[in-house]
């Protein structure tokens, strides 16, 4: 018995396509860019009855810029990796809008602003222009006075924002330290940025080493950037505090490329303490 099927799409007008075939003319470039293009008003579109119209013409200016802009970046030396200063604090708020909205960018940033309070520095790393005025990725690395801070967090006992100054470390002490990294974000079409990121972060506690040291990292990851930097960590899940939950122990070995790359290069300046060696043989 032959199933009734629904009227098929009418085929778009000269110089227009519909979804699918947008994101096939935007690849490499996935979902996220074409959205973000979008509302910023780059890639232009109208409506018909069946839904969506994307103009071909800025489809293809837009990947040709993006994909000039990716060579450059990555080529050239465009992109700045640096913690952040009191004056990035323009392009932050700009990044969190161009993501996010006008209410979550100017709550984030009230939250950040409290943090940094204590003279709290090394709270963000970020991917800037040349000359600090664009901002295209960060994360929020908190160095954690209490792991059982970091645990509140992740189980949604307490909200990010709820973290208090004193509740935030100072690198001025010896020891290990329990790292929350929160608000990982990047611009749709700069989501390798934040590997570089991480690697500069990677340098720093190379530096830091022997005298402080990572044991352990936690995140909650609610947004494919935050998924993105669990992957590049190869973060074990930790459902028993959230389905999106997840732990790094530096005393492991792991399959992350990164990850090994730190505990190699500690191990070459100084034998490991005790809560970094491998509880199994």
């Amino acid at each position: 018995m032959d199933r009734k099927r629904g009227p098929k799409p009418k085929a778009a007008p000269p110089g227009y396509v519909r979804y699918g075939k947008a994101l096939e003319l935007l690849n490499p470039f996935d979902k996220n860019t074409l959205n973000y293009r979008v509302r910023t008003g780059d890639i232009l579109v109208q409506e018909d009855e069946h839904g969506k119209l994307y103009e071909i013409s800025s489809l293809q200016k837009v990947k040709e810029y993006l994909l000039n802009e990716r060579k450059k970046g990555e080529y050239q030396g465009k992109f700045l990796i640096d913690w952040t200063l009191p004056s990035d604090f323009p392009s932050g708020i700009k990044l969190d809008m161009q993501v996010y909205d006008l209410d979550v960018a100017l709550a984030d940033a009230t939250t950040y602003q409290s943090w940094r309070k204590n003279n709290h520095d090394h709270l963000s790393i970020a991917a800037f222009s040349e000359d600090r005025s664009e901002r295209f990725a960060s994360i929020k690395l908190m160095p954690l006075k209490d792991e059982q801070t970091a645990i509140d967090i992740l189980s949604n006992k307490r909200g990010e924002n709820d973290l208090r100054s004193d509740e935030i470390r100072n690198y001025d002490e010896p020891g290990p330290y329990i790292i929350l990294a929160i608000d990982a974000v990047a611009l749709p079409e700069y989501p390798y940025l934040l590997n570089r990121i991480l690697r500069k972060w990677i340098e720093f506690w190379v530096d830091q080493y022997p005298d402080r040291y990572v044991k352990r990292i936690y995140t909650q990851a609610v947004s494919d950037s935050g998924y993105r930097m669990v992957q590049h960590f190869f973060m074990s899940p930790r459902f028993d505090l959230a389905p999106n939950a997840f732990m790094l122990d530096l005393a492991y070995p792991s399959a992350s490329k990164i990850v090994r790359n730190l505990q190699e290069k500690w191990k070459g300046k100084a034998p490991l303490p005790p809560d970094l060696l491998p509880p199994i043989k």
